[in-house]
């Protein structure tokens, strides 16, 4: 299987590089485990607490305008986006009700297999990254692949969250 990386040459966001090369590679490796047998027990999704610290960051890119965003958002609330293009960026904290929606669903979160971006000229291409429990799930989607995702509803609302927090 031949894993075509060509596309990331030549980005010039910093912050997206090393990101975007991780999740590239991520791609082109293949499991080395056993798959799970029919008898295996599919845990359950894990509720939400606040004793589990997680960091989720999304970085958008792409499309006709040349989006170039980045949306963090902390278990603590606190959000962060910053605009590459025009170096704005705004701060501020989620409140604890819709800062539960997302603990939701970053909870929900299950490993991502890495995945060959299909191609697509102008289309927003999203960078997912959440941090919880001492492990990193990474995983990069396009327009085309992003709503037949399992992560589609937590990239939707980190980025309609981003956008209010810094509107376009």
């Amino acid at each position: 299987m031949k894993c075509n990386v060509g596309f990331w040459i030549g980005r010039p966001l910093k912050s997206l590089s090393l990101f975007a090369v991780a999740v590239a590679l991520s791609a082109c490796v293949v499991s080395q485990q056993n798959p799970p047998t029919a008898d295996a027990a599919i845990p359950s999704a894990t509720p939400p607490s606040a004793e589990i610290e997680w960091t989720a960051v999304l970085e958008v890119s792409g499309g006709i305008t040349g989006m170039a965003r980045t949306v963090s958002l902390a278990s603590t609330g606190e959000l962060s986006v910053r605009d590459e293009r025009t170096g704005k960026v705004a701060r501020s904290m989620v409140p604890a009700d819709e800062l539960a929606s997302f603990e939701t669903l970053v909870s929900a979160i299950r490993e991502h297999p890495g995945e060959i971006l299909p191609p697509c000229a102008d289309c927003f291409v999203y960078h997912l990254l959440v941090e919880m429990d001492g492990r990193s799930i990474a995983a990069a989607m396009n327009d085309i692949n992003l709503d037949s995702s399992d992560l589609a509803p937590l990239v939707h609302a980190l980025f309609d969250l981003g956008n209010g927090a810094l509107p376009l």
